[in-house]
């Protein structure tokens, strides 16, 4: 698994090389995209690199591509087509239409699910290479499992079935919990079509500032597909770690209420330190509430029962903290950081998402 402008992917794609010029045709390579963390330009140099398959010449765009490292950009990437004799019409329409985006991220997600998480990772047989990554550790991991290949073909296990067989009990892990919830939902709550093929529901505390961080990789795949994604607000306050995220969540539903919820969500989390009564008062007159309305609600508690009922929903589903992130009601278990192609390629893998 490995990234272009990764120095860490160049080095060790020259260690490969030495290991194929040693071992010749005892050892194939495999090369997987993994884009987690993602890398400037990175996206866009995985799908010319598998426009470059398609056209016969994928190796030839790898060694170049390595060795522009950092440099890597959208012209010195038509740069490289037209030196190793790509078609570069093609390669701009499938850069233009990301006809080759899948791919990518489905190779990504592998790797999150195969717990891939350094980069370069490198597996020989199924079995993963830890430590420091020098061509001196890959040489001895690659000469210990060719031997015991060796070993399982001699006792009798067909070469064609070899590579199968070791990895047939591998072990992965899903991106999605099997269970599956049903969450209700407020449409002045939600944004996207309430019908759409992928329901997000996100439970969130207005004080978690880890809500804060995911949020902007929650818009950023829910604008990516206006017509197919819907999310799902759910207030759930963790009152014993923050003294005001209940009245928050209160402000919040009567936000909703006077159809103003995102105004005021998107103050909120801009400014998680002022959400004190006053603070709350100071945003609602910017998300142009009617304050006469909104401090009656906050003085009677009068929302908090529709809270309470968000928070019944989360223990039911067993979350316990925030942000808690259900995908068509499965709990979303994707790749560190929730980058917004980690929810692209769970919504692509599991649902079709196209």
């Amino acid at each position: 698994f490995s990234s272009f402008l990764c120095p860490e992917c160049a080095q060790m794609a020259g260690h490969l090389d030495r290991i194929v010029s040693e071992f010749g045709k005892d050892v194939r390579v495999v090369f997987k995209h993994k884009l987690f963390p993602n890398y400037l330009h990175a996206m866009e140099a995985a799908q010319a690199a598998v426009e470059a398959q398609v056209q016969g010449k994928f190796w030839e765009f790898h060694d170049r591509a390595h060795k522009k490292g950092m440099a890597l950009d959208r012209a010195s990437i038509e740069e490289i087509a037209r030196e190793i004799g790509m078609d570069v019409g093609k390669l701009r329409a499938a850069l233009a239409d990301e006809r080759h985006r899948d791919r990518v991220l489905q190779d990504s997600l592998l790797a999150h699910e195969t717990a891939a998480h350094s980069m370069p990772n490198v597996a020989v047989n199924g079995v993963r290479l830890f430590g420091e990554k020098t061509y001196e550790n890959l040489k001895a991991l690659v000469t210990r499992r060719l031997a015991e290949a060796k070993s399982a073909i001699a006792a009798g296990t067909p070469a064609s079935k070899l590579y199968a067989s070791i990895v047939e009990n591998g072990k992965s892990f899903s991106s999605l919990d099997p269970e599956t919830y049903p969450f209700s939902s407020d449409q002045n709550m939600s944004k996207g079509p309430e019908n759409a093929r992928i329901q997000l529901v996100v439970f969130e505390d207005f004080q978690c500032p880890y809500c804060a961080k995911v949020n902007p990789s929650i818009e950023a795949f829910r604008k990516r597909f206006p017509n197919d994604v819907r999310v799902v607000f759910k207030n759930l306050p963790l009152s014993s770690l923050h003294p005001n995220a209940a009245l928050a969540a209160e402000a919040a539903v009567e936000a909703a209420r006077q159809g103003r919820f995102w105004a005021m969500y998107d103050l909120m989390f801009g400014d998680q330190k002022g959400l004190d009564r006053a603070g709350l008062e100071e945003k609602a007159r910017k998300a142009s509430l009617d304050m006469t309305a909104f401090t009656a609600a906050l003085d009677r508690h009068t929302h908090k029962e529709a809270v309470d009922r968000d928070v019944g929903e989360a223990e039911r589903a067993k979350v316990t903290g925030t942000p808690a992130i259900f995908m068509n009601g499965r709990r979303f278990q994707g790749p560190p950081g929730n980058p917004e192609e980690g929810f692209e390629a769970v919504a692509r893998v599991y649902f079709g998402l196209k």
